[in-house]
C-alpha cells in the first residue's frame, strides 16, 4: 500500500532475487518498468500522485494543442513501460526539462492572456 520507501527498493529486489534462486550481481537488476518501480517505492499513494501528474500534463497538452509536447509524453509513457527512466540522473534530467519548458510556456501565455484581459477591463 505505501511501498518500500525510497531509497530500499534495490535492497528488496536483491532479496527476492535472491530467494527466487537466481544468482544475480547485487544492485545490477531493477524492475524495467518506471510504474512498478514508483510503486514498489511509494506505494499505490505515489503511483495515483504520479499518474494524476502525468494525466494534467497530457490534458494541457490536448487542450493547448501542443502536439510536441503530447509526442514527448507519449514516447516517456511508452519508455516507462520497458524501463526505469527516472531513475537515472540523464533521464530523470531530460524529462523534468521537455515537460517542464513546456509546461511554463503555457503557464506564461495564460498569464500574459490575463493580464492583458484585466488591461482592457482597466480602459473601459
Amino acid at each position: 500500500m505505501f511501498g518500500y520507501g525510497i531509497g530500499d527498493v534495490q535492497d528488496e529486489l536483491d532479496a527476492k532475487y535472491s530467494a527466487m534462486g537466481l544468482n544475480l550481481p547485487k544492485s545490477k537488476f531493477n524492475s524495467h518498468n518506471q510504474f512498478l518501480f514508483i510503486c514498489l517505492n511509494s506505494g499505490l499513494m505515489g503511483l495515483l500522485i504520479f499518474l494524476f501528474s502525468i494525466a494534467y500534463v497530457f490534458k494541457t497538452a490536448l487542450l493547448k494543442r501542443d502536439y510536441f509536447l503530447l509526442g514527448i509524453l507519449v514516447f516517456f509513457l511508452v519508455a516507462f513501460l520497458f524501463e526505469n527512466v527516472l531513475s537515472r540522473q540523464s533521464g530523470v534530467i531530460l524529462f523534468s526539462f521537455l515537460i517542464n519548458s513546456h509546461m511554463l510556456h503555457h503557464t506564461a501565455k495564460l498569464n500574459e492572456l490575463k493580464n492583458a484581459k484585466s488591461d482592457f477591463v482597466k480602459l473601459e
